[in-house]
């Protein structure tokens, strides 16, 4: 049996040996054994996506078409799944039953409020403060508890329906009873009147309470994406370019100068992102951990990520710390990413405004010793008095 080789690929006997030595598929006549097999082979070789691979048979007047697609990187499980309580509850253990609304609105300061200014003003009005309360107690349980309408029958039956009021009025009362009769009956009707403010704001706090809760379940439905193998690469390589601009810094180097140097290694890095379409990745992961934890729990995260901790997020299981780290830490690189790039740029953006104003100044300059007939300046020249000028300036903007 004889034995040929390419030279040009295998070189002598020995490379051939080497070639076919080696623990990997070979190429092999198996490899072109039909179009059934071709998609195994355009993925064993790396070969995929090729588009469409047209096999012509021998004594066939057709073709094959065979489409092979490449092997895609799985979905990574999400940091943070959604959160929904078969209770209709929030995140938070809230809900919105009618005695959870009842409680968040007698809880209210303002509610509170209205309830003490109306003790204050039954004991200035009534002879019997006491008796005064126990009565209006029973009109507000025959009202089944409505301020409003217990407010409304007090309306229609006058302030003495509670009780005696202070002071006198008639033919034989004297002036000091009848002024007193008078602010007891102003002070009957302003307590009587708290009755609507303590319902007015028990019923604004019951809505705040209501939309509080419907805002937080429409977060917790949201759902933090885990992220990709090469958009993890991107946050590390983040925290390295700044590790390493770190280390670069000199002894005596003011701190605008390492800080200009950080924000141009990470953002280097950062570009590259871009360009491979990673950054857009990291920017749908940013505004889903903003959709469901708000501005405050970005803030708490990341100071989490400082710390090497985990996010705190309510309603997780201990089994989720290590996804909530993960979170954590993600959200902290992709900030120091986004913001030093930002960083970088304005400061490019501020470095090509000055040259340009140079450029305008010197060509200025140019022209008045050329209206003056003076020679140009030599290069030399024009570095010294570009030196001169920089210092008139003052310290520049460092890139």
């Amino acid at each position: 049996m004889a034995l040929h080789w390419s030279a040009e690929a295998m070189g002598d006997r020995q490379g051939l040996t080497r070639a076919l030595s080696r623990e990997r598929a070979k190429d092999t006549s198996l490899d072109y054994a039909g179009p059934a097999a071709l998609a195994a082979y355009a993925e064993r070789r790396g070969l995929a996506p090729a588009g469409d691979i047209v096999v012509r048979t021998p004594g066939e007047a057709g073709a094959t078409k065979v489409r092979t697609e490449p092997a895609r990187e799985a979905a990574p499980a999400p940091l943070l799944p959604a959160f929904r309580d078969p209770w209709g509850h929030d995140s938070l253990g809230r809900g919105t039953t009618p005695g959870e609304l009842q409680a968040a609105g007698e809880r209210d300061a303002r509610a509170r409020q209205a309830r003490e200014d109306r003790e204050h003003w039954i004991r200035r009005a009534y002879r019997e403060p006491e008796a005064a309360r126990a009565r209006l107690a029973a009109i507000l349980a025959e009202e089944g508890g409505d301020l409003r309408q217990a407010a409304r029958r007090l309306h229609e039956t006058g302030p003495e329906a509670l009780g005696k009021l202070k002071g006198r009025d008639g033919l034989f009362s004297t002036t000091s009873q009848r002024i007193q009769r008078d602010g007891a009956t102003f002070a009957a009707r302003v307590a009587i009147r708290s009755l609507d403010d303590e319902a007015g704001h028990r019923e604004r706090a019951a809505e705040a309470w209501r939309d509080a809760v419907e805002r937080q379940r429409g977060r917790d439905a949201v759902e933090i994406p885990g992220l990709s193998a090469a958009a993890w690469r991107l946050l590390e390589d983040v925290g390295r370019a700044r590790e390493a601009a770190e280390e670069r810094r000199q002894p005596g180097e003011g701190r605008h100068v390492a800080e200009a140097r950080r924000d141009a290694a990470v953002a280097t890095v950062w570009r590259r992102g871009q360009r491979a379409g990673v950054v857009e990745e990291i920017g749908r992961f940013i505004a889903a951990a903003q959709a469901r934890l708000g501005e405050d729990g970005l803030r708490a995260a990341r100071h989490a990520a400082s710390r090497g901790e985990a996010a705190e997020v309510s309603r997780t299981k201990p089994t989720q710390a290590v996804d909530l780290t993960r979170l954590a830490r993600g959200l902290a690189l992709a900030k120091e990413g986004a913001d030093r790039h930002r960083a970088h740029g304005r400061r490019v953006e501020e470095r090509q405004r000055q040259r340009k104003a140079e450029l305008t100044a010197e060509k200025v300059r140019a022209a008045e010793r050329q209206r003056r007939g003076l020679p140009p300046l030599s290069p030399q020249e024009q570095r010294q008095e570009r030196q001169q000028l920089l210092q008139r300036q003052g310290p520049r903007l460092s890139i």
